[in-house]
């Protein structure tokens, strides 16, 4: 029996219909464009941290929230970071016998858009622009900030303490579905506000860093930096004194499905000045080094919502 137009018609198009799917299966449509990341946390925080400082060691613990991440925007062209924490804390400071008591807030964030050249690629050049800060108010009891300099100094731990920096970074971002790395060199000018026994501070430092993600929230970051300070003069005495500091900071974030997450993290700074007198006299001096690690397990605030 001959066959009909239309059943003639329908096998034509089910060949073809083969044959694109094949193509298809070859070279996806969506390769052109680089798949979306996303891979965030926010939610009720606890923490516990220590450290050692040039007024002495502490143990702080913390209470609150906060909420990070890494995401890509406009089909991998934009890679946006950030981390922002609010949170009650407080423990005691060694700068005396009994221990000193200090109690307040910390408010820490960062912001960084970074541009992705060829987002087309998994692999691109990345050129991104940071803002931080961090406030942290601890005091004590029955003893107002203006009393501070009549005791031990609570500098870099208690009383009020502002930092803050601008990085520019430069270097390459990977970006996949289910992971992100980015490696880059940046320059950056951080600020550290006077305080009652130390002076204002302002640092250009010179760095590298690396950072690593998973879509499923696993996120682990490493960075080093060089970096000094403006020469400052003293006339009276005849002197030229130049701060430099070292440092290196890292952290490791795991998180447990639909519960929360855990994190843990840890920095080491080493400052050192180059005194020079104006009779030819020069020292090298070098401040004890300042170590902090603070683990903090936070709780989903999506498990909360439902």
């Amino acid at each position: 029996m001959p066959e009909s137009g239309a059943r003639r018609w329908a096998r034509r198009g089910a060949a073809l219909l083969v044959l694109l799917s094949r193509g298809a299966g070859a070279q996806p449509l969506e390769s052109a464009a680089a798949p979306r990341f996303d891979s965030r946390v926010r939610g009720v925080i606890g923490g516990v941290g220590i450290g050692t400082s040039s007024v002495g060691d502490y143990l702080l613990v913390a209470l609150g929230g906060q909420w990070q991440g890494i995401q890509s925007l406009r089909a991998g062209r934009w890679l946006l970071q950030w981390d922002v924490l609010l949170a009650a804390r407080g423990g005691y400071l060694a700068n005396q016998e009994p221990y000193l008591f200090l109690l307040g807030a910390r408010l820490a964030s960062f912001l960084e858009l970074g541009y992705r050249w060829q987002a087309e690629q998994p692999l691109s050049p990345y050129l991104g622009l940071r803002a931080a800060a961090d406030q942290q108010v601890l005091g004590h009891f029955g003893r107002s900030f203006s009393d501070f300099d009549q005791f031990n100094s609570v500098d870099g731990v208690g009383g009020l303490v502002a930092r803050g920096a601008l990085r520019l970074a430069l270097g390459a971002s990977l970006l996949e579905q289910e992971r992100s790395l980015l490696l880059v060199g940046f320059l950056e000018e951080a600020f550290q506000d006077l305080q009652v026994n130390t002076e204002a501070l302002a640092l250009t430092q010179l760095g590298l860093a690396a950072r690593f993600d998973l879509r499923s929230g696993l996120s682990a970051g490493l960075e080093g930096a060089w970096g000094f300070a403006r020469e400052r003069q003293d006339s009276q005495r005849a002197l030229r004194d130049q701060r430099q500091r070292v440092s290196l900071r890292g952290g490791l974030r795991w998180v447990f499905e639909h519960t929360g997450w855990i994190e843990a993290r840890a920095s080491l700074a080493r400052d050192s000045n180059q005194l020079e007198y104006s009779g030819g006299r020069s020292y090298a001096t070098r401040d004890a080094p300042v170590f902090d690690v603070e683990v903090v397990y936070g709780f989903a605030l999506e498990r909360f919502l439902q």
